[in-house]
């Protein structure tokens, strides 16, 4: 499930700020107390007061919120049910303020609260059955006198409870609206992510051969270098050029020596698989850099490699050969100093006659 981590500590946010807002109500409730009792207001006696508007209530809330942190403490239930965990416990809140002082007009409207926070985890399942659930406790609370039957007016809390549905409604439509407005602006944030990873991944690549570049290539090889001396990894690095590959381009022309370029990086990849990474260095040159292969490794697959290559004809009857040097990462070296061995191995192999795979030595 998307946003796991997030929605879990969430629901136990949810929770601990809802029990910061019982311990107000219940300071709330006391402070009424002494100024009604001051002010000659009580209309009932001190006991039943306590009793009804805040002894009840906090235990109520109290009995709900423990089984809450229960709920969402049990790992046998799922993740879809915990997230009507804080929704139940903010439900029965607000069904508690609802029912305690619903001869105040503007209790009835508190259900706007659990519907309105439903929006947070961005589904319309949930938020429709939080309003369902809120309808049913706001239709209870207005066909019921509460604990003031006295006080109530039947016609009066009908009107109430047809003011708080609207409302109800219409924080319904907004919470639907605002999820779309946030699912709307994730998408347009995954596209600029997605669209600045490509371009990023496109300044990276040789724009013919979809190989990385020459810049690319020194932050792979240290990288290789740097994860060779923390691991005691083996780190490879070969070198190779087409020969004769000017004359390919002065006889054939430039269009068909990309199809040469295009075609020997496709078998580069190829030859990497997961142990490398390819790189075009320049014109004509490739390096590649093989991590966790040990240097015989390297040597047997660059010389199959070269045999597939001169079987090739990239060209009408014209066969390209390459010459490669390898060299193998010795501790204290830097990148620089490991591709100096491997291109001089490189050259040691044009000067023997080309189409051949030469191991840098000392």
């Amino acid at each position: 499930m998307q946003y796991k981590w997030t929605y879990e500590k969430w629901r136990f946010l949810i929770l601990k700020y809802l029990s910061y807002i019982v311990g107000i109500i219940f300071l709330l409730e006391l402070v009424v107390l002494i100024y009604v009792k001051r002010v000659d207001l009580l209309v009932t006696n001190t006991r039943t007061y306590l009793l009804k508007y805040m002894m009840l209530p906090i235990l109520t809330n109290s009995v709900s919120l423990f089984f809450g942190y229960y709920l969402l403490k049990k790992e046998t239930i799922s993740d879809r049910i915990k997230n009507y965990v804080p929704l139940a416990c903010v439900l029965v809140f607000c069904f508690v303020i609802s029912t305690v002082h619903n001869f105040f007009l503007i209790t009835a409207s508190i259900f706007v609260i659990p519907v309105m926070l439903s929006s947070f985890y961005g589904s319309k399942r949930i938020t429709t059955a939080t309003l369902f659930m809120s309808v049913l406790l706001l239709l209870n609370c207005t066909l019921s006198t509460g604990f003031d039957a006295n006080d109530a007016n039947f016609h009066m809390r009908i009107m109430n409870g047809m003011v708080a549905f609207c409302l109800l409604i219409s924080s319904y439509l907004l919470s639907i609206m605002m999820m779309k407005y946030a699912k709307e602006k994730e998408t347009e944030l995954s596209e600029s992510i997605r669209s600045a990873y490509q371009l990023e991944e496109q300044l990276k690549k040789d724009p013919l051969t979809g190989l990385y570049n020459h810049s690319n290539f020194y932050a792979y090889l240290e990288d290789g270098i740097i994860h060779a001396e923390e691991q005691r990894n083996k780190v490879c690095l070969a070198v190779l050029d087409i020969d004769f590959f000017k004359k390919v381009n002065d006889t054939y022309g430039h269009e068909r020596g990309n199809v040469v370029l295009t075609g020997l990086s496709e078998l580069l990849i190829k030859y990497c698989e997961e142990y490398g990474h390819a790189c075009r260095y320049g014109g004509e040159e490739f390096s590649l850099v093989f991590k966790e292969l040990e240097i015989s490794e390297v040597y047997r697959r660059m010389e199959k490699l070269r045999k597939e290559i001169e079987e090739q004809t990239y060209i009408t009857n014209v066969h390209i050969t390459i010459s490669i040097g390898i060299a193998e990462y010795k501790s204290g070296m830097t990148a620089q100093e490991l591709f100096d061995n491997a291109d001089k191995a490189m050259y040691l192999a044009k000067k023997n006659g080309r189409n051949q795979v030469v191991v840098y030595t000392d």
